[in-house]
């Protein structure tokens, strides 16, 4: 093949439709410029900037094709080298720089270097002799590429990677703007400057968009990962599930989307979600075997063991560690080798079988003395290391350690890291007498926990995908409207072809027509539905955030008052410690017990749908339980009761839950004095009339002939009476075979309605 005019039409017409299904097939995304000049050469408007653009871009197809076979290579350089005589032939100076540049790269995949450095260079002094700022950017572009991609030579790859994107953006070639943006950005995160890289990449998805390409699931996969090195973790899921939703949709079946479920999973995994975690784990883990690359698989398999270790299934994770050990022995990878350890340390210390876990903390703290804190897995070394001396009680060791993971935590942000080590911080000041900083550290413990898991971040996990759906849904229109035209653009190609051959142009300019009647009419209606259904979008937004927002509000009371309970609990038991009254010790531990009666209403009313209502049978049996545990009483007591199914609010369930609290605790105190089996057997029940009957009795002594039960001055009595005037309800406290407290009092008619 000598030029381009030596072709038979048909053999190019029949080329070229095969070409343009090729690219169908592999979901390739053509340019504007590339796309037009197959169509002009299709439909006959064959100029010489059409066949010399045409020629490029089958060269390239060559080039670029899987496999690497010598006579895909030889056939591109053939049409590289027409496409260069006839662009002197016609004076066209981009495409012949442009052949220039590819031919020097057909070269470099020859394995040809010296004489592939030489052809670009020579391309690029012809770019600036003729000013070409597209062709200058791809100069440097090429060399960036061509450099070492390591610490010593990061600097200056980065440094012609920004020449690139000047050039592009001066030439408006958004197409090569936008992947160079995105391998910048890369490159800026591997240089540890993650500020600069997330201004990068939001470059490249405005270049993208400008050049209507829709590939940009990479671009949000790396701004997820630096989102997950700051510890912003719901702007890092965002764009984690950007990056799905987009390659799901363009049907990404490359490597990459491996890559892009394992940041997902662990974005999921730091917000304490093990089970999308490991959904995603898994995927990643099919397309790693599809691929059969085995540094992903066992990367991904390591992972999933730690998020099972992480949810307490450490005989699953155990099993599938020897497994995993077992069947990649000869293929482990360095990291893999390091890991191992690590995995098996956590793993026997949650089975508590320190014996086992002592000589992988051998090996861990080997490998861990020869980090540096810059050093990606030294913290995750120094938390299992920090978490085995504490667990085995050596609590001295631990705390510089602890100090130290603390300090990392603060650094990066990271309340996942940081709750850890308060947690642990707060155990060694317990079994070192540290008693104030202990404290301390319990309440800053509890600050961390609620940072990573406070109700804002639950509602924005309940409702991302919702929301995200939301926000992308016109650039989806945008990119289904471009995937769209460009699959009616080959498919009217290839009838073009068929029409010629069969019926000639007459029929082909009839389809046309109806083609284009068809297309318009389906605009028309999909502009009205798209009109209606952001109408509807709108209002249903604005429904869900006055709801969310009413939500959260009511949660976040119940959240904090109940946090408040507790630390009041905790204060007091501290108190309780230093005191030597036994009387003022029984008064703090009742106050200690009746501020449980009410914590556990606020807890339950926070972790539930039902923001302002309690079930009684699950409140009542908690109660129980919680005074069993509390009061540790040596007596034979056997607690009964039955329940009716009864919803109270909070206003009715704090008083019924103190008076049943200082009724119970009554009871084990007095009722059975000679330490003889007793029964206190509780009983709720709801009558037709809405009214509630709450009694409790035991078979013990009994009260004193002498009780009288309204001047009574017992604090215990006297509570009663007055929470039961709270809630309107009538006391019947009664003597016969042991004591019988019954209130009756009625239900309140907002449930009663409901």
């Amino acid at each position: 093949m000598k030029t381009f005019s030596f072709f038979p039409k048909i053999c190019l017409l029949l080329f070229v439709t095969g070409l343009l299904t090729y690219f169908k097939a592999n979901a390739k995304v053509l340019t504007l410029a590339q796309a037009d000049s197959l169509k002009r050469v299709l439909k006959g408007k064959v100029t010489p900037v059409n066949q010399v653009n045409t020629l490029l871009l089958l060269s390239e197809y060559y080039l670029l094709r899987n496999g690497e076979l010598q006579s895909d290579l030889d056939s591109a350089s053939t049409l590289a080298e027409d496409a260069t005589r006839m662009s002197v032939i016609n004076n066209l100076h981009p495409e012949y720089v442009k052949s220039l540049y590819l031919r020097g790269c057909i070269l470099l995949e020859k394995g040809l270097r010296k004489e592939g450095k030489l052809l670009i260079r020579k391309a690029y002094g012809f770019a600036k002799l003729y000013n070409l700022p597209e062709q200058k950017g791809d100069f440097f572009e090429k060399e960036g590429h061509l450099i070492e991609q390591d610490e010593y030579h990061i600097k200056q790859k980065i440094k012609y990677y920004r020449k690139a994107i000047l050039y592009f953006a001066q030439a408006n070639a958004y197409d090569k703007e936008a992947p160079a943006r995105q391998m910048l950005g890369d490159l800026l995160i591997i240089d540890n400057q993650k500020d600069q890289a997330l201004k990068e990449l939001n470059a490249a998805l405005v270049a993208f968009q400008k050049a209507k390409i829709p590939d940009t699931q990479g671009v949000y996969k790396l701004m997820a990962s630096i989102y997950i090195q700051m510890g912003k973790y719901d702007k890092a899921l965002e764009n984690s599930i950007s990056a799905v939703k987009t390659a799901e949709y363009l049907k990404d079946s490359s490597l990459q989307m491996s890559s892009i479920y394992n940041t997902t999973a662990l974005v999921y995994y730091y917000l304490k979600q093990e089970k999308p975690a490991v959904d995603y784990w898994e995927k990643a883990l099919v397309i790693a075997k599809k691929y059969q690359e085995k540094s992903y698989i066992q990367m991904i398999s390591g992972n999933i063991i730690t998020a099972k270790a992480r949810i307490n299934d450490y005989k699953g994770a155990l099993k599938d560690l020897i497994f995993f050990e077992k069947k990649y022995a000869k293929d482990l990878s360095a990291e893999m080798i390091g890991r191992i350890p690590y995995l098996y340390l956590n793993i026997y210390i949650g089975l508590r079988e320190f014996d086992k876990a002592q000589q992988h903390y051998q090996k861990v703290w080997d490998i861990f003395s020869t980090l540096t804190p810059e050093q990606a897995y030294y913290k995750f070394y120094l938390n299992s290391i920090t978490r085995y001396l504490v667990e085995t009680h050596q609590y001295k060791k631990a705390y510089p350690l602890l100090l130290d993971y603390e300090k990392i935590a603060i650094q990066e942000k990271n309340y996942l890291y940081l709750s850890l080590a308060y947690q642990n911080i707060y155990k060694a000041d317990s079994a070192l007498g540290r008693l104030q900083e202990a404290i301390e550290h319990l309440k800053l413990y509890k600050v961390a926990s609620d940072s990573l898991l406070n109700i804002e971040k639950a509602k924005q996990l309940i409702n991302l995908q919702v929301k995200f759906e939301t926000e992308q849904k016109d650039k989806n229109i945008q990119i289904l409207q471009q995937k769209t035209e460009i699959q009616n653009s080959i498919i009217q190609n290839e009838r073009v072809l068929k029409v010629n051959i069969i019926a000639g142009a007459v029929i082909l300019l009839l389809l046309l027509v109806i083609s284009v009647s068809r297309y318009r009419l389906k605009q028309k209606v999909n502009l009205q539905l798209e009109k209606k259904q952001a109408e509807i979008n709108q209002q249903n937004d604005l429904l869900k955030k006055l709801l969310n927002e009413k939500e959260w509000l009511l949660r976040e009371i119940h959240h904090r008052v109940k946090n408040n309970l507790q630390v009041v609990i905790s204060l007091l038991n501290a108190q309780s410690a230093h005191l030597n009254n036994q009387d003022a010790i029984v008064a703090i531990q009742k106050s200690q017990q009746r501020m449980q009666a009410i914590s556990l209403i606020h807890q339950k009313l926070y972790q539930t749908d039902g923001l302002s209502t309690i079930d009684m049978r699950w409140y009542i049996a908690e109660l129980i339980s919680y005074v069993k545990e509390y009061s540790n009483f040596k007596q034979k007591i056997t607690m009964d009761y039955v329940l009716d199914d009864v919803t109270l609010d909070v206003s009715q369930a704090v008083p019924v839950g103190l008076i049943l609290n200082e009724v119970i605790n009554n009871a084990i105190k007095y009722a059975f004095p000679n330490q003889s089996n007793g029964v206190i057997r509780i009983c709720l029940q709801l009558d037709e009339q809405n009214f509630v009957h709450l009694g409790v009795r035991d078979n013990g002594i009994g009260l004193p002939d002498d009780f009288l039960q309204h001047t009574s001055e017992s604090l215990g009595v006297n509570l009663i009476y007055g929470l039961a005037e709270q809630i309107d309800g009538n006391v019947e406290i009664t003597s016969d075979h042991g004591v019988k407290v019954k209130i009756v009092f009625p239900l309140h008619k907002e449930l009663v309605n409901v």
